[in-house]
């Protein structure tokens, strides 16, 4: 991840639960980003990961990074993947 030059570093992705009110749903995202940050992305649940990057290369580079820790994650807790 961009930014991130050790191996012992944190990441702390959040997860909001999906809303079919859209602005609702905007609101919590934009109160989380003010307070927070949201680092390069996060988990809508039931949906999916939304992730950015300086450009497009950086954001695939994160993608492939958030699927790595989250596969890795998986198998650490014994879940088949």
């Amino acid at each position: 991840f961009n930014g991130i030059k050790t191996h012992d570093a944190r990441l702390d992705v959040p997860v909001f639960d999906n809303d079919q009110d859209m602005d609702a749903l905007a609101h919590r995202v934009e109160a989380k980003l003010k307070a927070d940050g949201l680092g390069w992305g996060f988990l809508l649940a039931g949906h999916g990961l939304y992730v950015w990057g300086g450009d497009t290369q950086e954001t695939l580079r994160h993608l492939d990074a958030f699927d790595y820790l989250f596969t890795l994650m998986l198998k650490l807790k014994g879940i088949p993947a």
